[in-house]
């Protein structure tokens, strides 16, 4: 029969540490500058164009890129619809606080 007592300790299954959490916060970052980033290229001359004076080498090399890039950055920010845990930065982040 099953024993169903729950009182020792798996190391497969523990508490999340700092560590995990802290990559669940880099991955949600990545996917929010990509999608802003994606956003500039695809609609030039909105307010958020501003956000490149922060590093004008990187929109110097990407502009001439324009449409494609920012479809690329897009693709890597949202979840794919392929596999069932996703693809993107987002989604591997989200799985960092599901219980």
């Amino acid at each position: 029969m099953l024993d169903n007592d729950c009182s020792g300790l798996n190391p497969a299954v523990g508490s999340k540490t700092a560590g995990f959490t802290a990559l669940g916060i880099f991955f949600f970052f990545g996917a929010l500058m990509a999608s802003l980033a994606a956003t500039t290229l695809l609609w030039r001359g909105t307010a958020l164009d501003r956000i490149w004076d922060i590093n004008p080498m990187a929109y110097k090399q990407l502009a001439p890129l324009g449409r494609t890039a920012g479809i690329l950055f897009l693709r890597s920010a949202r979840p794919s619809p392929r596999q069932e845990s996703g693809g993107s930065d987002a989604v591997f982040g989200d799985g960092d606080w599901r219980s």
